[in-house]
């Protein structure tokens, strides 16, 4: 086989620094000219031949030190080997795949893990561990534990439950070492429920064994996407020392053994440098850790019941044993479930986007966002976007974008769309409408109310038209009204506050409460009945919220009357000590087990205050009936009393002093004290929220007569040198002062003619100098308002409506998860507030030859596919190919960017042999429409406008509006 000069020049890079193996290279090439197999001007020459070697090694050489000097400037790399020279460990981490990160609660029986820790011979203490590779699966995906978590039980049985953090993990950290832990009393029996943090990676383990004067290099394949892996090589003593580890094969510690790796397309490439083998440094088994992940996930786990979860106990480093962990496998029940919401990951990056990364230095050891590549950087890992609202060296304000998810179930491709929009009216404005609530110098303004676009602006609908048009539905008239006219609501509710003479608008999410978790606290065990919550529920109403439980109990509590039995919810009103309390109703006795049933309902008008207590109204407090804050996360006392009823050596307990004696009769006693931690909201803190009163021909208020000038106070005769009173020693030796004017004596000017302090008709102001309205209720207040599609507030078909429903939940979820920690770490005068992209309305674009234009960022695109014969009549495919269409465009709508070109090129290149070829058309409207768009605003996106459709079950569903044409063009 004849050997090229770029196969020479190739061949001696890889053995530069090998001499015998270039001599070797050289004397082939000789072979091959005396076997006739290369024609040189005269192969006999050995000068020809010695010119050609000197030639190609010159080159080679040359072309080695270019790649060298390359490879020493970032802004210099071509490749990904080279841009890794210039990476720190950190980088590495953020090159590849980012997971979600969660919590997995797992309930264990309190009883049992006494009963089964296991002596650790140190000051009396017991213990066990959940161990650190700990792998629970859900819907086909992996969450994995990163540290152990030890239940250490003291030598006087005090329980702690920690997260080892021994040994630091690359790929997570905590901020505390105490587990989050809740106590719960189950069917009468005490259960501990932790809460371990996970991430949403699998861990594939190799363990490959190592050849003596053999180099090793192995390859192996994975599934998802690539996060990151760890080498781990035995001791002789057996245990499991990790490597370090590098992903290119010209930066590493001769001294200190390094594995290479090398991310493939689905594979990953383990090497270990010879040296490490040769010095003796490298023992003979070894441990890879492939850790793999799907990237960018949204899931309510909460979707999904504990016996979906599975969970493998799992230590790779086989710590103590496996001692400790042994207990796991003996418990009689381990529960394990979730009801928190995933969300948040990213892809692998882009060569172009590593590249520049590592170029702007935007990642590093800093653990401030400073600047904005690296806050950029930040924020790019957990999916936003990242647009400059102030940039000033005294403020800087930075909005982090992204859209909406779409459904989980794919019911829909794209997510919906959304804006935000400024509203501007007066409180006398709103007050009447009936879905708004008045509060005096507060209003709520409730996701019950419908809002109207037109021209850009957005109007109130009234509650009359709203009820019109919930009415049509079922009628010919109903889906024409929809397409012809722009409806959008807030899944959110928004307080406007005068109080204090300052405009305030607040957020809060207040429709979906939970209850966390049911905590028993104390009893009075001398009355000889038994009693405890069995179920309860936590749910939203109109009023307010609704709190219903069914009881667990002895016969003994089932034989009292009705009229014996009493239930009380309190809480501690907000900023008090004191409790508020009502009653249960019973509502009924399960016909089952003569369990009694009860609720409590929670009244409120959804009046907010600034300390973001709701304000409850049914509430006693002090004996009278009287409004109350409740704070949004909390604890609801649920207290079981009997009335008019005596047992043996009944004696009264703690519980009795906690009660709200108005409420029950003269002779009780109380049994049980439980509590609800429960989250009846959420303040939406860090969202993009802007709020202002506006100048208008409102009337200020004025002095109706002449104010006369009065004196506030004394004034006494000065000295006219020094400025001081005068004083005089008087007879009696006592100090005498010349009194001029008395307080509250009329003010004179020069002639003796009164002077006025104001007139009638001036404008009255406060202590700040700003003028008083005459009502304030009549200023005009603006804010801005986060908005929906409307056409999910007509939908009726239930995964339109979970969808909607999941929308407000998701977006507390980023601004706690995400924004909230990064916010607490940005320097002063630096603030991040979330943003969602605008795909709703109007955005500034460029169309055509730069031509400015406010465009529909909702658009409607039509794709022609033209089909083989075969193709056409394929119905399956058919169906295929609009699901490909709306996908890719709805990914092609995720760029500022957006041309039909492009768009139809991507569909063609996942379309497959039977599409002879696509067409895109009515960007921006109308047909053809544009070729390109671009968008002047980071903060907006194009987004598929959807539509709603009626189903044969009389529901309404929203899907996607994407015109698919089929065309047959040949056979």
């Amino acid at each position: 086989m004849t050997t090229t000069t770029a196969e020479l020049m190739a061949a001696i890079d890889a053995v530069r620094f090998n001499p015998s193996a270039i001599h070797r290279l050289a004397l082939n090439i000789l072979e091959e000219t005396r076997n006739g197999e290369r024609v040189i001007v005269d192969p006999t020459n050995p000068f020809m031949f010695l010119l050609e070697s000197s030639a190609v090694n010159v080159a080679a050489a040359m072309a080695s030190n270019e790649a060298n000097l390359r490879k020493q400037y970032g802004s210099m790399a071509l490749t990904e080997e080279e841009i890794y020279l210039h990476m720190s460990d950190r980088d590495y981490l953020d090159r590849f795949a980012k997971p979600s990160r969660t919590e997995i609660g797992i309930l264990l029986s309190l009883d049992e893990i006494y009963q089964r820790v296991i002596p650790t011979g140190s000051g009396g203490m017991k213990k066990m561990v959940i161990p650190r590779h700990s792998e629970f699966t859900v819907a086909g995906y992996s969450f994995t534990m990163q540290y152990p978590i030890e239940l250490r039980v003291m030598a006087n049985k005090g329980l702690q439950v920690i997260h080892d953090v021994s040994r630091q993990s690359p790929l997570m950290s905590l901020t505390s070492n105490v587990a989050k832990t809740v106590l719960m009393n189950i069917d009468g029996q005490k259960y501990l429920l932790i809460y371990a943090p996970v991430l949403q990676v699998k861990i594939d383990v190799q363990y490959p064994k190592l050849v003596a004067a053999t180099a090793f290099r192995k390859r192996y394949n994975f599934d998802n996407q690539f996060h990151f892996a760890r080498v781990y090589q035995a001791n002789a003593a057996g245990e499991w020392v990790e490597m370090r580890t590098t992903h290119t094969d010209q930066v590493y510690d001769p001294m200190v053994p390094t594995a290479v790796l090398k991310v493939l397309e689905g594979q990953l490439e383990v090497s270990i440098p010879m040296i490490y083998q040769s010095a003796g440094t490298v023992e003979s088994e070894l441990r890879v850790e492939i850790y793999t992940t799907v990237g960018p996930l949204d899931l309510i786990l909460n979707n999904y019941e504990p016996g979906s979860y599975t969970a493998r106990w799992l230590d790779l480093d086989a710590d103590d044993n496996g001692i400790y962990i042994a207990p796991l496998t003996q418990f009689s029940s381990v529960s394990v479930f979730s009801d928190r919401v995933v969300t948040g990951g990213s892809d692998a990056l882009t060569f172009e986007a590593l590249r520049e990364r590592v170029i702007n230095n935007s990642l590093g050891s800093q653990q401030l966002p400073i600047t904005n590549q690296q806050l950029t950087s930040t924020l790019s890992n957990l999916g936003y976007n990242l647009s400059t609202n102030i940039d000033l060296i005294t403020n800087r304000q930075f909005l982090a974008t992204r859209v909406l998810p779409p459904p989980s179930d794919g019911s829909v491709i794209s997510g919906a769309a959304a804006t935000v929009a400024t509203y501007q009216a007066s409180f006398d404005d709103l007050k009447s409408h009936e879905y708004i609530r008045d509060n005096g110098l507060r209003l709520t303004i409730t996701p019950k109310v419908l809002f109207q676009g037109y021209n850009g602006q957005y109007g109130l609908v009234s509650k009359m038209r709203t009820d019109e048009l919930l009415a049509m539905r079922g009628t010919d008239a109903f889906l024409p009204e929809l397409e012809q006219n722009r409806y959008l609501a807030s899944p959110f509710y928004y307080v406007w506050d005068i109080d204090n003479d300052i405009f305030d608008c607040r957020m809060y999410h207040l429709d979906a409460p939970t209850v966390e978790s049911k905590v028993f606290v104390q009893e009075n065990d001398t009355t000889g009945l038994i009693v405890a919550t069995d179920t309860f529920a936590l749910e939203k109403i109109d009023e307010g919220y609704r709190v219903v439980i069914k009881t667990k109990s002895s016969e003994e509590w089932k034989l009292l009357r009705d009229d014996q039995v009493y239930v009380q919810l309190a809480f501690v009103a907000q900023g008090e000590t004191a409790r508020a309390y009502i009653n249960g109703t019973l509502l009924a006795r399960d016909v089952d087990t003569n369990e009694r049933i009860y609720e409590f309902k929670i009244l409120t008008n959804y009046d907010v205050d600034e300390a973001h207590g709701l304000m409850i109204n049914n509430f006693t407090i002090f004996g009278q009936v009287q409004d109350c804050p409740i704070p949004l996360e909390g604890k609801l006392d649920i207290l079981y009393v009997a009335a008019d009823y005596s047992y043996l050596d009944m004696v009264s307990s703690e519980i009795d002093t906690i009660l709200d004696s108005s409420l029950l009769p003269e002779k009780y006693i109380g049994l049980i004290h439980e509590q609800l931690n429960v989250t009846l909201g959420h303040t939406l803190d860090g969202f993009w929220l802007n709020n202002r009163s506006v100048v208008s021909s409102i009337e200020y208020m004025t002095y109706p007569t002449d104010v006369v000038a009065t004196y506030s106070e004394n004034v006494y005769e000065r000295d006219p040198v020094t400025g001081a009173v005068k004083v005089e020693i008087g007879a009696d030796g006592k100090p005498k002062f010349n009194l001029l004017y008395a307080k509250g004596d009329i003010v004179r000017d020069s002639t003796g003619e009164v002077t006025y302090q104001y007139r009638q008709g001036d404008v009255i102001v406060d202590a700040q100098g700003n003028p008083v309205p005459a009502n304030p209720r009549g200023m005009l207040r603006q804010t801005d308002l986060f908005l929906m599609d409307g056409l999910y507030y007509f939908a009726t078909e239930s995964a339109s409506k979970d969808y909607a429903a999941s929308v407000p939940n998701t977006i507390v979820s980023w601004l706690e998860d995400d924004i909230k920690p990064i916010s607490e770490r940005l320097l002063e005068q630096t603030e991040l507030f979330f943003h969602p992209q605008i795909t709703t309305g109007y955005a500034k674009a460029l169309v055509m030859d730069n031509f400015e234009i406010d465009l529909d960022t909702e658009q409607t695109l039509t794709v022609r596919y033209y089909l083989s014969e075969t193709g056409f009549k394929n119905a399956e495919l058919r169906k295929s190919l609009e699901t490909t269409a709306i996908e890719v465009i709805h990914e092609a709508f995720g760029s500022s960017r957006v041309s039909t070109k492009d768009i139809a090129n991507r569909i063609q290149l996942a379309a497959g042999d039977d599409v002879r070829t696509v067409s895109v058309s009515g960007l921006g409207g109308g047909t053809p429409g544009y070729d390109i768009v671009s968008l002047q605003d980071e903060s907006a996106r194009l987004g598929i406008r959807k539509k709603l459709v009626a189903l044969a079950d009389g529901t309404y569903a929203v899907e996607d509006s994407v015109e698919v044409l089929f065309i047959q063009h040949g056979n």
